[in-house]
């Protein structure tokens, strides 16, 4: 089963006591009827979406690089579908002047299939 990540629990709390939270819009949870009550995979499925001179998204606060590819990183946060949920979720997330990167998660018999489009909408061509 997969769904938006709640942030709490063990992981947010270390996240929080070493002061590095980030965007959770685009983690998921999955629960798998292996695994113990109350135990869930945490899947940060687009930490970071970038290139080499910026990102499409990161999603730490602040984000990473800031003397260098980050320096000009303005965040989006963008948030799952969940209209298929919960097999699948997705999201289409749009970056003005960039482009787009496209997600979706689907669950399958012990497996979790990970998809993942990156569109390139800059003026600079993608052979450069």
């Amino acid at each position: 089963m997969l769904r938006p990540y709640s942030w709490g629990g063990p992981y947010a709390e270390m996240r929080a006591k070493y002061a590095c939270p980030h965007d959770d819009g685009l983690c998921a949870e999955l629960l798998v009827p292996w695994m113990n009550e109350g135990e869930r995979i945490i899947l940060r499925s687009s930490e970071i979406v970038g290139f080499d001179t910026g990102y499409f998204y990161d999603d730490h606060f602040p984000t990473q690089e800031q003397n260098g590819r980050g320096k000009e990183y303005e965040h989006i946060s963008f948030k799952w579908n969940t209209d298929k949920a919960p097999q699948e979720l997705s999201a289409v997330c749009k970056v003005p002047g960039k482009g787009e990167f496209r997600l979706r998660l689907t669950t399958g018999e012990d497996v979790v299939d990970i998809d993942m489009t990156v569109l390139n909408d800059s003026d600079r061509p993608a052979d450069s």
